[in-house]
């Protein structure tokens, strides 16, 4: 259970890369997530990253969305590019998906 709730609490930090930046590099960022069992050090990160998130939200705008954004890793392009907001609205439907099967 803890690396679930580890995953839901990064899913947020996710949210700054993809609103912020429109080429997101993974091999370039480097989270540091703490140990499964600490649950005090996941609310945390859960809080942080939300807090990300909105402060994140808050510099958008509808033709933000529109502009492509790519994921790569090391240079190399693994997802994208494709709309910000289709990225966005994806991440929306793993978090609905992922809590609902539960």
């Amino acid at each position: 259970m803890g690396e679930l709730a580890q995953h839901i609490a990064t899913i947020y930090y996710w949210y700054a890369g993809t609103l912020t930046q429109s080429v997101y590099d993974l091999s370039a960022d480097h989270l540091e997530r703490g140990a499964p069992a600490d649950i005090k050090a996941t609310r945390e990160l859960f809080e942080k990253n939300v807090a990300l998130a909105r402060e994140a939200l808050q510099g958008i705008t509808e033709a933000s969305l529109t502009e492509d954004w790519t994921m790569q890793a090391g240079g190399r392009t693994v997802l994208g590019p494709m709309p910000r907001g289709g990225v966005i609205g994806d991440s929306c439907s793993i978090i609905y998906t992922t809590i609902a099967a539960k």
